[in-house]
């Protein structure tokens, strides 16, 4: 159960994920008591990064709560550091392939 804020249930959250400038925003959730589950499952995004990893931008993520009239709040926010387990490296098969044709 996600906790109240402002003294209000959150009922319709959503998940916004930024890096670089860059992001996404996951679907709307319209009843997270009766189903707490995106319909969508998957979304990413493509992000230019130096090679030296200490130069890596945070992942910032916030989920934030739809309420009435327009209006959306911040339900709570985290800061990934360290990108290192979330890069995708190619596996040295698929590059020695590459070199071979």
């Amino acid at each position: 159960d996600l906790k109240r804020v402002n003294l209000a249930q959150v009922d319709r959250p959503r998940v916004d994920i930024e890096c670089a400038g860059k992001g996404v925003q996951s679907a709307l959730i319209q009843n997270y008591k009766k189903n707490p589950n995106f319909s969508t499952l998957v979304k990413w995004f493509e992000v230019d990064l130096p090679e030296n990893e200490l130069l890596h931008p945070p992942l910032n993520i916030r989920v934030v709560d739809c309420r009435a009239f327009g209006r959306y709040t911040l339900v709570g926010s985290h800061a990934v550091t360290s990108l290192r387990k979330f890069i995708y490296r190619p596996s040295d098969k698929s590059v020695s392939n590459w070199s071979a044709m």
